[in-house]
């Protein structure tokens, strides 16, 4: 599959970034979710306090997440550069007449959604603990910047394979 504008490849790329939105929603209503229940077993009293919370622990947790938004982006890189470096020695498979950046692309999109949901899930695992709003508030986000920077279409496709076609990052 060529990256040209054509309509049948259009509709076959398409055709594969479906099930790459479905596991990207997926992650991002996981955490909506768990932010749901983790409100709710606080709201109703269901989540005794620990005796002595510490402050350093939402601490951590808010830095954890502003860390992974920050890294997130090299750690994609990385994932995207170790990814080609496996299809030149001819270990990625990718479906029969698929752009192998498509594959690339899955792997990346779906790993960078991934990064962001482990953020929110401390967050939120820490706010239970700890009933701080800020910790909930950080965790609540991630679903957003989840959908912000990781919902697979087809002209995010599009500038992904410009920018990472030909075997290296270009535009560092």
């Amino acid at each position: 599959m060529s990256i040209d504008s054509s309509e049948s490849d259009d509709s076959g790329i398409e055709r594969v970034l479906l099930p790459v939105r479905l596991i990207v929603g997926a992650l991002a209503v996981g955490v909506v979710m768990f932010a749901g229940v983790a409100v709710w077993l606080r709201q109703s009293g269901r989540m005794a306090d620990v005796d002595e919370p510490s402050e350093v622990l939402p601490m951590i947790a808010v830095v954890f997440a502003g860390i992974a938004v920050a890294v997130r982006p090299l750690l994609v890189r990385v994932i995207v550069l170790a990814l080609q470096r496996q299809g030149e020695r001819g270990g990625l498979r990718a479906a029969p007449g698929e752009d192998p950046m498509l594959t690339i692309y899955r792997g990346a999109t779906v790993a960078g959604a991934a990064i962001l949901e482990g953020a929110g899930l401390l967050c939120l695992v820490v706010y239970m603990l700890s009933g701080n709003t800020t910790v909930l508030v950080a965790g609540a986000a991630q679903p957003l910047l989840i959908v912000l920077f990781h919902w697979p279409t087809l002209s995010r496709y599009r500038a992904f394979h410009e920018r990472f076609s030909s075997g290296g990052i270009q535009g560092r």
